[in-house]
């Protein structure tokens, strides 16, 4: 899984604790948009209010991805 988060593609993010989803697509590296999603959660900005909110509930431990489909160019 490692080298396929260094590409774009589809992504899953699983909040385990609140037994929700969100899924999301990149056409940059699905690594560095992860990155961007947790730097926007930190900061308390992130635009998903129900992935935010999850976030300030259960902490980034309660989160992990999956990359669903690679895209290659």
């Amino acid at each position: 899984m490692e080298i396929e988060l260094h590409l774009a593609g589809i992504y899953c993010v699983v909040n385990r604790a609140a037994k929700r989803l969100y899924v999301g697509q990149t056409g940059l590296c699905i690594q560095r948009r992860w990155h961007q999603h947790k730097l926007s959660l930190l900061r308390g900005d992130h635009y998903s209010k129900l992935m935010q909110e999850d976030f300030n509930l259960y902490g980034m431990s309660a989160f992990n991805i999956f990359v669903l489909e690679v895209i290659k160019f």
